[in-house]
């Protein structure tokens, strides 16, 4: 039987290893953990990665600073739970 992984320890496994698409869509879930502006730059953040970039800056915002807010916010995360 295939051991399950539990959401947080993916997200961790993907914070490590810089994937940060998948990192991201896990962690816009985690709305216990996370405030409803952090929440905010993360699912931002996963929708620019997947093909939705150009609508963010259409309505003016900087997504280069909202993903790199949003990295910095998983690390931060991965660095309180898991060190």
């Amino acid at each position: 039987m295939k051991d399950i992984i539990p959401k947080r320890e993916q997200c961790r496994n993907a914070i490590r290893s810089n994937d940060w698409k998948k990192a991201l869509q896990l962690a816009k879930g985690f709305d216990k953990i996370f405030s409803k502006d952090e929440i905010e730059k993360i699912s931002i953040s996963y929708e620019c990665l997947t093909g939705r970039e150009n609508f963010y800056k259409s309505l003016k915002y900087d997504t280069v600073v909202i993903m790199e807010e949003a990295k910095t916010i998983l690390i931060s995360y991965r660095e309180i739970y898991y060190n």
